[in-house]
């Protein structure tokens, strides 16, 4: 009975916690290297990748997935439009990371509440321009826990004169101070100053952090799932 009971579990618990994510971007061709080691990540149940050049995503849609992780290299079909779409998919459970070339520095960038209210995307633009030049990863929190198991990010070519809203948590910063990596006050959509297309140039544990934001936004924020065996078993013993 208790092997039957704790089988039952077990699978109960893998439902519960199907991680299923969609990526979201305006740079096809450019997507290898996030299919690689975003995608290929064996955390992830369920993970589609969609051009959004000429398309915007309904809410129901996003709805379907626990996390959306996106970046653009030309422009979205309608920025206002998805950046709406997204709040309202935050509202209602959802999850987004958020990366370069989103700041609307340029008419490329995304728009709408999720970048509007500072409720939601916790990076905001300092100066209205993006840097051309090497960056690494600067001073962070060894603490959080997107950071875990990240040490150094270096050659970081594509950012932008980002900062932290009042209401939001700094995590991490670039070498010339701007902000890295925030998390908003809900916990529920992660802003990086940094571009994951296959011409990013960086390299070092920039596929950690990534991967570490995503999952971290995806739980119950300060709770970890109980999803091994070994600690199923240990609550029955």
């Amino acid at each position: 009975m208790k092997k039957v009971l704790l089988i039952l579990l077990s699978t109960l618990l893998c439902a519960a916690f199907a991680q299923d994510l969609l990526i979201g971007h305006t740079d096809p061709g450019q997507t290898g290297d996030v299919e690689e080691h975003i995608a290929g990540d064996p955390y992830y149940d369920r993970v589609d990748l969609e051009n959004w050049c000429s398309d915007t995503p309904t809410v129901d849609h996003l709805l379907e997935y626990d996390c959306v992780f996106t970046w653009n290299g030309l422009p979205y079909d309608d920025r206002a439009l998805l950046g709406h779409n997204l709040a309202d998919y935050v509202d209602q459970g959802g999850a987004v990371v958020i990366l370069n070339f989103c700041w609307g520095y340029s008419p490329w960038g995304l728009s709408g509440r999720i970048m509007d209210d500072s409720d939601y995307c916790p990076l905001t633009l300092v100066y209205r321009c993006g840097g051309r030049d090497d960056q690494d990863l600067g001073d962070y929190d060894p603490d959080h826990p997107i950071m875990a198991g990240v040490e150094s990010i270096t050659g970081i070519y594509y950012w932008i004169y980002l900062g932290v809203w009042p209401d939001a948590t700094w995590i991490a910063s670039l070498t010339n101070g701007y902000a890295l990596v925030g998390i908003n006050a809900w916990e529920n959509v992660v802003g990086i100053n940094m571009y994951p297309g296959d011409n990013r140039r960086w390299s070092g544990d920039g596929w950690i952090l990534l991967n570490n934001a995503i999952q971290y936004i995806m739980g119950e924020p300060g709770t970890v799932a109980v999803t091994s065996w070994g600690r199923l078993k240990a609550v029955f013993e």
